[in-house]
């Protein structure tokens, strides 16, 4: 089932693999035992193509076929907080391409398995550290893979839970799936695998069964502390893309974000009407009547270039909930143990930014339709300049979340490239007005075409299509971009 021959693995001038080899036959729970920093979790990763191997070849072509058959459980619990327990599940089964009345039935029956029937509705921010590790499990076996990967699955955990956490395993087990098991704790070894190899400084020093290795290394948990922080991220290896792979891949990535875009609904509604009614308040009322712009008057002018400025910062803002999940919740490695390529991953995140981009204009026309602004909205030039807008900053937010190294790199971006194109790309004032050098380096910005093609759209003037042109071009440029920045975020 499992055959690793002179597995190698370096990190610049750490060795983490040095020549590991075994066999784990089909049915067998294959333990691998060693102290923390032994290479235990960058065999995992290297075996669920999550990482490439230093040495020999690696298959790319099979990468997606093998991660079908592969549940991952990962040290780190990567549970969707702000999800309920079956929309957890659910959005794996949706990376897996499991078709609605299979998945749902199968859903259930890991609920009832693993003791968590009856939270089906409830938050996974409420149940205990036990619970969500027994969900962590379920959700590895929700497309009833052939092998399961338990990483350290009860690190952390009381001896009680970690007994139940035991017998489960064990259950998954007699029905016939291959478990390869991480662990420092050599009782839990001898509990439940059938063999143990014995890792330490990324070489095996003996394979065999638990009761012959304890009576040669004790039975202790082995505690050495070894620092692995400064691992590089691994880059998922290419593959071909089967049919349906991506309309399934993309549907799940954007399916999370609809929920939690659903949860969090209300307020983000008020959220996105603070900022656009401060503006017509303070610049529509102030200058409204008195200034005129091209044959209208100040708040007509403004309201376009709010809806300009809005679906930009809410598309860019798709990148900080990339980085949270990155970060914090470590979601995106559920992304990446799943079957579904980097372009499926984009484009459901970009659509996610263009889908806030598009409430929060829908807002703006409501408080301009308040405030007795009434444009031609119904010309479809003015929604295709909103999507262009709202899919370039989308697509460079999710190219620049897989950049960035933490929250505060995050918000750095936005103060530096969202804030100041926010005020100069036309969105408060006509760029025709401002000195010729200043104009020349304006037309540079995205923003800049966009205000001007989503005004020009709404007042019915002559749209100058350059603009069009020039905003699909970067979109583009942005969204290939953001497929290159997920390779090197998995490398």
């Amino acid at each position: 089932m499992i055959k690793v021959n002179n597995l190698k693995k370096s990190y610049k001038d750490v060795q983490a693999l040095n020549g590991v080899s075994f066999r784990v036959s089909a049915g067998e729970l294959f333990a691998y035992l060693g102290p923390n920093g032994a290479g235990k979790t960058t065999t995992v990763r290297i075996l669920t193509g999550l990482a490439k191997r230093s040495n020999g070849f690696h298959i790319e072509h099979e990468a997606l076929d093998a991660k079908r058959q592969c549940g991952v459980v990962p040290q780190t619990i990567n549970l969707d907080n702000e999800l309920t327990v079956f929309e957890n599940l659910t959005i794996h089964g949706l990376l897996f391409g499991m078709p609605a009345a299979k998945r749902t039935q199968k859903i259930r029956e890991l609920l009832d398995y693993v003791g968590l029937g009856d939270r089906e509705k409830t938050p996974v921010a409420r149940l205990s550290g036990g619970m969500k590790r027994r969900l962590t499990i379920a959700r590895a076996l929700v497309h009833s893979p052939r092998v399961l990967f338990l990483d350290e699955p009860t690190v952390g955990l009381d001896a009680g839970i970690r007994r139940r956490i035991w017998a489960l395993i064990k259950r998954v087990q007699k029905k016939g799936t291959t478990i390869f098991l991480t662990t420092h704790y050599i009782e839990e070894a001898e509990f439940l695998a059938q063999r143990v190899a014995f890792l330490d400084e990324g070489a095996i020093i003996a394979v065999d069964s638990p009761r012959a290795l304890m009576s040669r290394q004790g039975a202790w948990a082995i505690d050495r502390v070894v620092d692995e922080a400064g691992e590089p991220g691994r880059r998922l290896p290419r593959a071909h893309r089967k049919k349906g792979q991506i309309m399934y891949g993309f549907f799940a990535v954007y399916y999370r974000e609809f929920l939690i875009l659903k949860r969090r609904f209300p307020k983000m509604m008020a959220s996105m009407s603070v900022s656009p009614l401060l503006y017509l308040i303070a610049f529509g009322y102030a200058m409204g009547k008195s200034v005129t712009i091209h044959g209208h008057t100040y708040m007509e002018f403004l309201v376009p270039g709010l809806v300009a400025m809005s679906s930009m910062t809410r598309a860019f803002a798709i990148g900080s909930e990339i980085n949270i999940s990155r970060f914090y919740w470590h979601i995106f490695e559920e992304f990446q143990a799943a079957p579904i390529s980097n372009i499926s991953y984009v484009i459901g995140e970009t659509l996610a930014g263009v889908t806030r981009a598009f409430f929060s204009v829908g807002i703006i026309l409501m408080l301009g339709l308040f405030f007795g602004i009434v444009l031609s909205y119904d010309n479809p030039l003015f929604w295709l300049a909103v999507f262009l807008n709202s899919f370039v900053f989308s697509s460079l937010a999710v190219g620049l979340a897989m950049v960035v190294k933490s929250h505060a790199d995050q918000a750095m971006l936005t103060n530096f490239v969202i804030t100041p194109m926010a005020f100069l790309g036309g969105t408060f004032f006509p760029v025709d007005r401002l000195p010729v050098w200043a104009q020349k380096i304006l037309f540079f910005l995205p923003l800049t075409h966009a205000s001007r093609a989503i005004r020009a759209a709404a007042f019915r003037t002559p749209v100058t299509y350059s603009s069009y042109v020039l905003l699909a071009i970067i979109g583009m440029l942005f969204f290939l971009g953001a497929i290159h920045c997920v390779n090197r975020a998995r490398d």
